[in-house]
């Protein structure tokens, strides 16, 4: 799927043309979680072969974690949720018939997964500037304004900037109606334009 910050107008989305290097590497920001997943399938009823597994988080566990991160803002959380949703994919059934219908289903599981932790929890936040201080001073500066949205702006612009999802795809893992997905990421640029700009003066 195309990278769309790569083909966004610059006029429309202002500084956020940010390569998308945030957990690109799961081994690396999992801790090995081929491991973890691997041990923990020996005390679980799974369905999923090694091979099955491995291979979808080599196609989506940095995915999956970014997704995470966004929506949380707090990286052990996002790495909590990401073992999660891979061990509910070893137990799960389920088949799907394009890679396209399995990377939305990582994504719909991970979106439900951040959404009953922030339910169901008294969550602490380490301060921003410590979870991202790994990434180059431009990139942290835009993930930064990215993380300083509310949340229905936040998640969709990752999902449609950093992610390369549609509207509709969007729509659809968060339940929400196309137009009112345009209407947010419309606004999340805006916002992320202001805060930017207020960044620079």
């Amino acid at each position: 799927m195309p990278n769309k910050l790569a083909q966004a107008p610059t006029a429309q989305v202002g500084a956020f043309l940010v390569p998308r290097k945030i957990f690109s590497d799961p081994a690396q920001n999992f801790s090995h979680p081929e491991r973890y997943i691997v041990r923990k399938a020996v005390r679980t009823l799974h369905t999923r072969d090694r091979e099955d597994v491995e291979q979808a988080l080599a196609l989506y566990g940095g995915s999956v974690q970014r997704f995470a991160f966004a929506y949380l803002k707090n990286r052990s959380d996002a790495e909590d949720v990401a073992q999660d949703v891979f061990l509910s994919y070893l137990r799960s059934d389920a088949a799907f018939p394009t890679e396209q219908q399995r990377r939305a289903w990582f994504m719909t599981v991970t979106a439900n997964r951040c959404r009953s932790l922030l339910r169901s929890t008294a969550r602490h936040h380490e301060p921003l500037t410590e979870e991202i201080s790994y990434l180059p001073p431009e990139e942290s500066a835009v993930l930064s304004a990215v993380l300083a949205l509310e949340e229905k702006y936040r998640v969709p612009v990752h999902l449609y900037y950093y992610e390369g999802f549609s509207i509709a795809e969007i729509a659809a893992l968060l339940h929400r109606p196309a137009a009112t997905v345009g209407s947010q990421l419309a606004r999340g640029r805006e916002k992320l334009k202001q805060i930017l700009q207020e960044e620079e003066l």
